[in-house]
């Protein structure tokens, strides 16, 4: 898959293939005006990938809904039977899925590497949301 950009609403979206993996760069903010449009796109490009990771490092601001696009990509993923995972290294946004759990139900790290050892260490398990 080549490199490929989209926006919706206020966010640009850049789809990487990055290792088998579907590497999501987002930039802009990420809210309920654009939380549907988003978790669709992500659905439809991750079919010839063996998992995701939506990578949050360009994100000025995400609000309940953005973390509902967390929720809704990971849920996604296991449908199709995928792995998932969130590279954050905003203490801020890290801050905000702590106190809501969401690092309980999908690994959040600062690299890929570090996501794809989570989940090949069986450190992470499909629980949680179905």
């Amino acid at each position: 898959m080549e490199c490929m950009f989209k926006q919706v609403e206020n966010v640009m979206i850049e789809f990487k293939d990055q290792q088998n993996v579907l590497h999501v760069v987002c930039e802009g903010e990420l809210t309920r005006n654009n939380h549907e449009k988003y978790a669709r796109l992500i659905g439809e490009k991750l079919v010839d990938f063996d998992g995701c990771v939506i990578d949050l490092k360009d994100v000025s601001y995400m609000d309940t809904s953005g973390l509902g696009i967390l929720v809704s990509s990971m849920r996604e993923c296991r449908k199709q039977e995928k792995w998932f995972g969130v590279r954050c290294d905003s203490k801020e946004l890290m801050r905000l899925i702590q106190i809501t759990k969401l690092d309980l139900l999908f690994p959040v790290a600062g690299t890929l590497d570090e996501i794809r050892n989570a989940w090949s260490s069986g450190a992470c398990q499909m629980q949680g949301i179905g």
